[in-house]
């Protein structure tokens, strides 16, 4: 995770650990660890993930800088097999996930919240109430549909 303070840090811990409650009961998920969006600090701690649980099968980086920290300590330690997800969609991601570093990840949708918030700037501007929480989309993005229309405009490069 990139840190326990920030609500994207909370909510896609949170959300993630409630999804694998829910639909993946039985597998064990390891406490997150906090490598603050450095990839230096992320590549030390999964290295140090992978030395201490031998069988691990998988790991979700929570953005950019964690999933880039990842797949160095996963290439660092010499381990292979590792199922590697993340979130973001930047340029060190894209290149994972075509050469098959990396399975997927989570993009956000740029135009989906420029949209959102013209809409929501208009509605407040004419007094109109706005819902507590706008939901400005996300797509899963991999090696099948990384370089379609739909997600296309969605990557940082």
């Amino acid at each position: 995770m990139h840190d326990q303070t920030s609500k994207t840090g909370q909510d896609r811990r949170d959300g993630f650990l409630e999804w694998m409650r829910t639909n993946a009961p039985g597998i064990q998920v390891l406490d997150p660890q906090y490598g603050g969006g450095d990839q230096a600090k992320s590549a030390d701690i999964t290295k140090a993930i992978i030395a201490a649980n031998p069988d691990l099968k998988g790991i979700y980086a929570a953005n950019e800088g964690s999933a880039i920290g990842v797949l160095r300590g996963v290439a660092e330690s010499g381990t292979t097999g590792l199922t590697v997800i993340g979130f973001d969609s930047g340029q060190g991601q894209i290149d994972a996930i075509k050469n098959g570093q990396m399975l997927g990840a989570v993009t956000q949708d740029p135009i989906g919240m420029g949209k959102a918030l013209v809409d929501a700037a208009v509605k407040a501007n004419r007094g109109e109430q706005l819902p507590k929480v706008i939901d400005t989309g996300f797509y899963w993005y991999d090696q099948s549909n990384i370089d379609s229309a739909e997600i296309q405009p969605l990557l940082y490069q």
